[in-house]
């Protein structure tokens, strides 16, 4: 896409292209993950929340279908995806803000965002789901023409995505290794 005042390459469409593929992406590998490891997902939430245990399964089934109708509302395109996204921007700001009130109320979670984890949560997950918030966000500000891209560029832009989605997942890690010290 090329902006019209100034005849270049605009990376605003990207840049928006690139957040609203990031939280389809995370959508769907989150969904994928907790419906595969429903037993476990289930598990966390009894665990980190005990006074929803007569309701840990109904909480989890929920959560899982919707984060499936979302992704699928947003891979439908048109105004069905400007609701999925709309519906994405709610559902990650109160997952932010269910671990913000976890983390400060000193709860010790195990986090099951992406699957099954050993990992409690802590100050990574609310940056990554921060990053995911304001994806969003902007996708939902800035929206772009379902049209906008060649497959070949959408193909490519979903890449950079999944790599992003990927990198989001494993943030922990990454932090780790950038303060590891050589010879340690």
């Amino acid at each position: 896409m090329t902006d019209a005042t100034a005849g270049g390459l605009s990376m605003t469409p990207l840049l928006v292209e690139i957040c609203g593929l990031y939280v389809l992406i995370a959508l769907l590998f989150a969904a994928w993950a907790k419906t595969i490891g429903f037993a476990a997902f289930r598990r966390s939430l009894a665990d980190a929340f005990p006074a929803m245990a007569r309701v840990d399964a109904a909480v989890a089934f929920a959560i899982v279908v919707a984060e499936w109708t979302i992704a699928s509302l947003l891979l439908v395109g048109g105004a069905p995806a400007r609701i999925g996204m709309v519906a994405a921007l709610v559902l990650l700001a109160l997952f932010t803000l269910v671990i913000g009130a976890a983390l400060a109320s000193g709860r010790a979670i195990v986090c099951s965002c992406f699957g099954a984890s050993g990992h409690r949560i802590g100050g990574v997950d609310v940056v990554r789901n921060l990053a995911l918030t304001a994806a969003a966000a902007v996708a939902v500000v800035w929206p772009i023409p379902d049209d906008a891209w060649p497959l070949v560029q959408q193909l490519i832009l979903a890449g950079i995505a999944t790599i992003l989605v990927f990198a989001s997942v494993r943030l922990r890690d990454l932090a780790w290794l950038l303060r590891a010290k050589p010879g340690t």
